[in-house]
């Protein structure tokens, strides 16, 4: 006789939207269309987040994958410890403060401030894949002035010994976009649809 292991359910994006900038990459991402455009300002940050609906989510996690910032999107209710040690950190030549943001469940990641701007400059973070623990660093520059709020235009990423640089042309808030930009093939959303929303539990 065959006994079926117990499953998990695997764990929903949380949104934290006072740290969202509605790039919609997540809505790109989500191939259940249960992220859509936001419609509010979030009174802390200025900007516009997106709206999640979990009734069609199977817990995928792509759309954090997809998120471009270190606390927009996470899988399951993510809370951290942080710190702040005295130190003598400069980045790019500039004096900078380090924040050190120890997640419940999770590795740490120092975030670097610059001093003079209070902008955030650079993320440190390690992450795990079959090679081992990896260090990653991503510094964030050219700040410029988008709708009031300074956005970086350049985000300069090293692991590896390797570097990628992205940079942005332009960024725009609140564009009316097609319904259909973001859809998915039928014979796509098909296969969707009969993906299972649990996974077997490791043994």
């Amino acid at each position: 006789m065959t006994t079926l292991k117990k499953t998990k359910e695997r764990p929903k994006p949380v949104l934290l939207p006072q740290f969202c900038k509605g790039c919609g990459r997540c809505i790109a991402a989500c191939a259940r269309d249960c992220i859509r455009l936001g419609g509010t300002v979030n009174p802390e940050s200025g900007l516009v987040p997106v709206q999640i609906d979990l009734e069609r989510c199977n817990g995928c996690g792509l759309c954090v994958l997809a998120c471009p910032e270190p606390f927009g999107l996470h899988s399951g209710d993510v809370r951290y410890d942080w710190e702040l040690p005295d130190s003598d950190e400069a980045i790019d030549g500039q004096p900078a403060y380090k924040v050190i943001l120890t997640p419940k469940d999770g590795r740490p990641q120092d975030l670097f401030f610059e001093q003079a701007s209070k902008l955030l400059v650079k993320v440190a973070m390690t992450v795990e894949n079959p090679m081992g623990v990896i260090p990653l660093e991503t510094f964030l520059g050219d700040y410029r002035n988008v709708d009031g709020i300074l956005l970086p235009y350049t985000a300069r990423v090293v692991v590896m010994g390797q570097e990628r640089l992205m940079t942005t042309e332009s960024i725009e808030q609140n564009v009316d976009l097609p319904e259909d930009r973001f859809g998915l093939p039928e014979e796509i959303r098909a296969l969707i649809d009969d993906e299972p929303s649990e996974v077997p539990e490791a043994d």
